[in-house]
């Protein structure tokens, strides 16, 4: 780690300050003044000597003394002088600003600078700091509010992820994990959402083809299919051979399937008992599991909490589809009986429509017949109507008694989640005082992991080649058979093409329950993903505040009822928000945070403390301290160098 101490810091005519050394030798210091004396005027020279800037941030400040009528006093050079150990090399930094004559009159004002009594260029100066730490890193290990106050918590959080470090996976995801195939989790679930869009249009879309299809079902005369009937039988022989064909094929693919299922259980077995022989150092072993235990029930009753809300979100969802499936039934079989009506009263024409004269009896027959065949066909196109109706009522009113009784057990799950923390939280007091540091097993000397590993290479030597390849040209040779079919349908009389329409009908239908299962199958790998949000976002904040003593950091916003998690990162000090706490835990908490990053940027410089005489917390802080007290009627700055070890009067 890169240490920079201040050894001696020297102030010429800078704002009050006419001439002022503080000399502490590396050490710690007290300044000690009555407030306007200039304790933060020291501060404002050191920052300025760095970065041109005062402790407020600004580049544009009064720098220069000035006298009784507020004007700057002509004739001074303001100088601040620092004498840096760096790692145990002395350097000495000099900013120096003066006037800037035109015929004796100023007209503006110079700056000039040194590194060891060498002249430096202003960009070269800057350049030199800033390899030495640059100005925002500066800003988060000497400013106690800059990190934790003002920071973006945007920027607070990303390096907060750093400071965690790699984070594990959430345990129990394994299928989750392996369908991502290279995508983030945000990745895929935005693609399930729309997957699941899609498969709801082609649902509500199929209603009205079939429809379609019915209206066309009207107009269909029989006719001849005598002379191609043998051809198409031997078409839908050499299709249906083909499938046969495909439905092999894919069952070995499913125990192919299988067997790689087997080697992703023994992996996780295998990662099991690695993290159980990492564990078990005797001993303390019987408190880790309780501990483990204690937090995967509640982990587990949490989960549970939210997916009872996820499932009751999920079946109001389903409630209102059903109800507008419902609406368009009730629609659709109020249109059939309006044209079940005009067909009915509508009596078949008796005169002819050319020449006008009166149909003879048989022709008159002929058109009755008709007119009776198309009120039967819409009678039938009715009760099927009817009959869906009353499934999905009966649908709806079980899935709102549902509704109700999952409202209830979430009521009663949330009471009792709440009376879990609480039990958890007092057992896991109990349980941390006998954790202690254990060493890591070696799982190669282990049986039982020895045994699982080789099941894996057995396993992995059973796998045989996907069969995807063969599956195409089954699909491709089915598509050859569909189209000689194609062609031979394209003969066949209007009796046949009624059939293929009821087919077709008949598999719209399927095809409707089947998106419908779909979109249900997506809504449980959604709750899927939520879970695993949640279980991560805990993986994370764990990370993090173990590196930190006394902060701790809320990364997630956890929302229950909503069913998912919200970035945030906002620091706490005993369950108390930043925003809330007291100046002198907010300083307190800044000094953690200090020791940290100092420790992950491996940089240490010293830390000046405004405002101290009011910390009652102890400063626990890794670095050189200057400390800023107010005294009343000290009238001249005082200065305490604080050796190691010793006290500071504050």
């Amino acid at each position: 780690m890169r240490t920079i101490r201040l050894d001696k810091l020297v102030i010429q005519n800078f704002k009050g300050l006419k001439e002022f050394a503080l000399d502490v030798g590396g050490d710690s210091a007290v300044i000690t003044a009555a407030n306007g004396v200039g304790k933060t005027t020291v501060y404002d020279a050191w920052l300025w000597l760095l970065f041109g800037k005062d402790s407020t941030g600004r580049a544009e400040f009064e720098i220069r003394p000035v006298d009784e009528n507020n004007e700057a006093i002509k004739g001074l050079e303001v100088m601040v002088e620092g004498t840096l150990d760096i790692d145990g090399r002395r350097l000495v930094f000099r900013r120096l600003q003066k006037e800037r004559l035109v015929k004796d009159q100023v007209r503006g004002y110079t700056t000039d600078y040194w590194i060891d009594d060498v002249p430096k260029k202003e960009s070269d100066y800057q350049d030199y700091i800033a390899e030495l730490i640059g100005e925002n890193t500066f800003k988060m290990l000497t400013d106690l509010a800059y990190f934790n106050g003002k920071l973006h918590w945007t920027d607070r959080r990303r390096v907060l992820m750093e400071v965690g470090g790699d984070i594990s996976e959430p345990a129990g995801f394994d299928n989750l994990l392996a369908a991502l195939n290279g995508r983030t989790i945000e990745e895929y679930a935005k693609m399930l959402g729309e997957q699941k869009k899609a498969h709801a249009k082609r649902r509500d879309e199929i209603n009205p083809r079939i429809d379609e299809i019915h209206k066309g079902l009207e107009s269909y005369v029989p006719g001849d299919a005598v002379v191609l009937e043998d051809k198409r039988k031997l078409s839908q022989a050499v299709r249906e051979g083909l499938e046969a064909e495909r439905q092999r094929l894919v069952g070995q693919e499913t125990q192919r399937q299988a067997t790689i299922e087997q080697i992703n259980k023994l992996t996780v077995k295998k990662l099991h008992r690695e993290s159980q022989l990492k564990s078990d150092t005797g001993g303390i072993n019987a408190f880790l599991e309780e501990k483990a235990d204690l937090e995967s029930k509640y982990a587990e009753q949490e989960q549970a909490v939210n997916k009872l809300w996820i499932e009751l979100r999920t079946k109001e969802n389903a409630a209102q589809s059903l109800e507008a499936d419902l609406d368009k039934s009730m629609e659709m079989l109020a249109s059939i009986r309006a044209e079940y009506d005009t067909a009915d009263a509508k009596p078949a024409a008796d005169t002819c429509y050319a020449c006008g004269q009166k149909l003879p009896a048989d022709k008159l027959a002929e058109n009755e017949q008709k007119r009776k065949t198309s009120l039967l066909a819409i009678t039938e196109r009715g009760n099927k109507r009817k009959a869906i109706v009353k499934e999905q009522k009966a649908a709806l009113d079980e899935l709102r008694k549902h509704i109700a009784e999952l409202t209830e057990q979430g009521k009663k799950a949330e009471a009792e989640l709440r009376q879990a923390e609480q039990d958890k939280n007092r057992r896991l007091a109990e349980v941390d005082e006998a954790i202690k540091n254990r060493p890591e097993a070696d799982p190669s000397a282990d049986a039982e992991w020895q045994g699982i590993v080789a099941g894996i290479a057995k396993l992995q030597a059973e796998i045989g080649h996907p069969v995807s390849e063969l599956l195409q040209e089954i699909e491709s040779r089915k598509k050859l058979a569909e189209q000689e079919l194609a062609e031979v349908n394209k003969s066949l009389a209007n009796a046949d093409r009624a059939k293929r329409d009821r087919e077709r009908i008949d598999e719209l239908e399927q095809e409707e329950k089947d998106l419908a299962q779909k979109v249900a199958d997506i809504d449980r790998q959604l709750i899927d993903i939520a879970e695993y949000k949640l279980a991560q976002s805990r993986l994370i904040e764990e990370a993090v505040n173990d590196k930190f003593e006394h902060v701790k950091f809320k990364l997630f916003d956890y929302l229950l009822k909503e069913g998912g998690i919200k970035e945030t990162c906002e620091a706490t000090y005993k369950g108390v928000p930043y925003s809330d706490m007291s100046r002198g835990e907010k300083f307190y908490c800044g000094i953690d945070t200090i020791n940290v990053l100092s420790q992950r940027y491996g940089l240490s410089v010293p830390l000046f403390i405004d405002n101290a005489k009011s910390m009652t917390m102890p400063i626990e802080a890794r670095s050189q301290i200057i400390r800023l007290c107010a005294e009343k009627g000290v009238k001249k700055l005082q200065v305490q160098v604080v050796k190691p070890k010793e006290k500071a009067v504050a």
